[in-house]
C-alpha cells in the first residue's frame, strides 16, 4: 500500500504543477506577456502556436486519408506496423552471388594466369 500512496502523491504533484503552469500562462497572456522571461513557469505563445499549427496540419492529413480523427490514423498505422513486423521473416529476398577474379601474375621470369570463382550454392 505504501507504493500506491507514493504513486498517488506523485500524480497529484504532477497535476498541480501542470495546473499551476496553465494558470500562470493564462494570467501572463491576459497581461500581454507572451514569452517566458527568466524562470517564469509559463507556456511560450510562439511554441503553443507552432504546436497548434502542427496539430491542424496532421488533422488535415488524417482527413485527406479518410480518417475520422488523428488518433484513428495513429492507431491504424500502429496496428499495421505491428502486423508487418510479425509477418513471416523467411520471405526475404535470397540472392545468388558470384564473384569472378581474373589475375595475370608475373614472378621473376615465370608468368601464369589465375582464376578464382566463388559461388553460393544455397
Amino acid at each position: 500500500m505504501g507504493d500506491e500512496y507514493s504513486s498517488d502523491r506523485d500524480i497529484q504533484k504532477t497535476v498541480l504543477s501542470i495546473l499551476d503552469r496553465l494558470n500562470n500562462t493564462l494570467v501572463n497572456w491576459n497581461n500581454e506577456v507572451f514569452e517566458p522571461v527568466g524562470k517564469v513557469n509559463m507556456v511560450s505563445s510562439r511554441k503553443a502556436n507552432q504546436l497548434i499549427d502542427s496539430i491542424i496540419s496532421i488533422g488535415k492529413t488524417a482527413d485527406k486519408k479518410g480518417y475520422q480523427s488523428i488518433p484513428e490514423m495513429f492507431f491504424k498505422a500502429r496496428k499495421k506496423l505491428l502486423e508487418d513486423d510479425t509477418g513471416d521473416r523467411n520471405n526475404g529476398v535470397c540472392a545468388v552471388v558470384r564473384i569472378k577474379i581474373v589475375q595475370d601474375l608475373a614472378i621473376t621470369r615465370e608468368a601464369f594466369t589465375a582464376k578464382l570463382e566463388i559461388e553460393n550454392m544455397d
